[in-house]
């Protein structure tokens, strides 16, 4: 137990604060953790791990495959503002701890609540999509399209699926940019942070802003996720 607290005190101070006090349903959640682990806050592979029980056939956490299934389902890839308008804050935590319950039906049809519980749970990654190691690679030609599929190529394959599921729905938010108003460049705002960020410095990643939303824009428009998706 007192690892576990330890682990989760590391993870906790690498966030900036929410700003919000939890309720009571959420503090016991929070101390039922050690016991039956959470699903926001974990690493990828921990999560996989977690649900060969449950899902051994599935390539990305079953939870993220439901509520981007809602999101579709919903008119979500034609909804105006998608991942940029903040649902009601109420609702998205209680369909977050609905789900870190253990529950697997989705039941809410709020796309910008399931849309922010998604979010959510890519922020709280302790590490972004493309993993920290390949952070100097990705930025030395964030333009180019076959450097960004050498390091896509080298991921391993969880991270690959999960890129790949979250990369196929922002490409159709932004086939849809007439209605959604959300350009490939209005998406890397959002998403960068969850895809590829620096380690440990904040200033050393204020600097490369730029090179990390190019990286970004550059990975939402040349991964042929539907290719990937068709052949899997």
């Amino acid at each position: 137990y007192a690892i576990y607290c330890q682990n989760q005190l590391s993870i906790i101070c690498s966030r900036a604060p929410s700003g919000r006090v939890p309720t009571l349903k959420e503090i016991e959640r929070e101390m039922a953790f050690p016991f039956q682990p959470s699903f926001f806050g974990q690493h990828l592979e921990k999560i996989m791990e977690q649900q060969k029980q449950t899902h051994p056939d599935l390539s990305i956490p079953f939870f993220v495959q439901q509520l981007v299934e809602a999101i579709i389902r919903n008119d979500g890839l034609s909804t105006e503002g998608i991942f940029r308008i903040a649902g009601d804050i109420q609702e998205t935590y209680k369909l977050k701890l609905y789900l870190d319950c253990g529950n697997e039906d989705v039941n809410s049809s709020d796309v910008h609540v399931l849309a922010g519980v998604l979010k959510m749970w890519l922020r709280d990654l302790p590490e972004p999509l493309i993993p920290y190691k390949y952070y100097d690679q990705c930025l030395q030609s964030p333009e180019n399209p076959a450097v960004i599929q050498s390091i896509f190529e080298q991921l391993p394959v969880a991270n690959r699926s999960l890129i790949i599921c979250i990369v196929f729905l922002l490409q159709q938010i932004a086939s849809n940019q007439a209605q959604t108003k959300m350009t490939y460049s209005n998406l890397s705002i959002i998403f960068t942070p969850i895809i590829v960020r620096y380690s440990e410095s904040r200033s050393i990643s204020l600097h490369n802003t730029q090179a990390e939303m190019t990286f970004t824009v550059t990975l939402l428009k040349h991964i042929d996720s539907q290719q990937i998706l068709d052949s899997a």
